[in-house]
């Protein structure tokens, strides 16, 4: 019982690690692209992909200079099956 009790204490905290090293780097991400060293100021454009039934959606963000980044990402539909009968013609 000891030892599982110390198993979850390590994974507790590998997660909390985790969170806090994933927070720095979003918070990072954030503040390198509101301050650019050259003083511009970015200015995106929206292109949104929709999702296809085997490739994910998104936005992609693009700037006049070229930075650009995807956000909002959008799951895969999949396939439907529909099942098509001897004298039927598929739609």
């Amino acid at each position: 019982m000891k030892n599982q009790s110390a198993a979850n204490k390590v994974i507790i905290v590998c997660a909390s690690i985790l969170a806090c090293v994933t927070v720095a780097l979003l918070i990072t991400f954030l503040v390198l692209r509101t301050k650019p060293s050259d003083g511009h100021t970015h200015s995106y454009t929206e292109t949104v992909t929709s999702p296809t039934c085997t490739e994910w959606g998104y936005t992609l963000h693009t700037c006049t200079c070229g930075d650009s980044f995807k956000d909002t990402f959008v799951a895969a539909t999949g396939h439907t099956s529909k099942t098509v009968h001897e004298n039927e013609v598929a739609a």
